[in-house]
């Protein structure tokens, strides 16, 4: 089904996929130390007057709409065209299959990503305003979750592969030069 340098191409960019992903998981303990550097040094203080079960709760709302919102976008983003084939660059040259699919695979790893860490960057913002240590476990372990559950699988890249491959050569099967 593919070409042996295809796969070549594809082997190398999903270990690039995942260094990405992988950078940006790593962020999770980052933003722990630094909690806990803070903590530490009673660098932060809190307002009694600030009404953080409320800020809690809408940042527990917050969450549910970002993790719904990530599951769908990344679908969107994975779904292939009935219309699809070979994007041609400014130049007339063919853009490759594999490029194609890299882009967007990378494009739907980030953004998942993204997204499923700002679920750590809210337990990161409940913990500055309140030193609740609690929530931002809770928040963490959360988008740490979530992190894992959309992170790169080489078979969901060759399997994007396989439908926008098929889908170009139904598309240019009619086509003649």
């Amino acid at each position: 089904m593919f070409e042996k340098y295809e796969i070549k191409h594809l082997d190398k960019f999903y270990k690039i996929i995942m260094i990405i992903w992988l950078v940006i998981y790593s962020m999770l303990p980052i933003y722990f130390l630094i909690c806990k550097f803070l903590e530490a040094r009673k660098l932060i203080g809190t307002d009694p007057d600030l009404p953080i079960e409320i800020i809690g709760i809408s940042l527990i709302a917050v969450t549910v709409m970002t993790l719904l919102f990530t599951y769908f976008i990344r679908k969107k983003i994975l779904k292939t065209k009935k219309s699809q084939s070979i994007v041609s660059s400014r130049d007339g040259s063919s853009i490759s299959l594999v490029h194609q699919v890299v882009a967007r695979y990378t494009a739907a790893i980030v953004i998942s990503s993204a997204l499923a860490e700002s679920v750590g960057v809210y337990g990161l913002v409940i913990f500055l305003l309140s030193q609740n240590t609690a929530m931002l476990y809770q928040f963490l372990f959360v988008s740490a979750v979530a992190m894992y559950y959309f992170r790169p699988r080489k078979s969901e890249l060759l399997d994007l592969a396989a439908q926008m491959k098929s889908k170009d050569s139904t598309n240019n099967a009619g086509h003649v030069d």
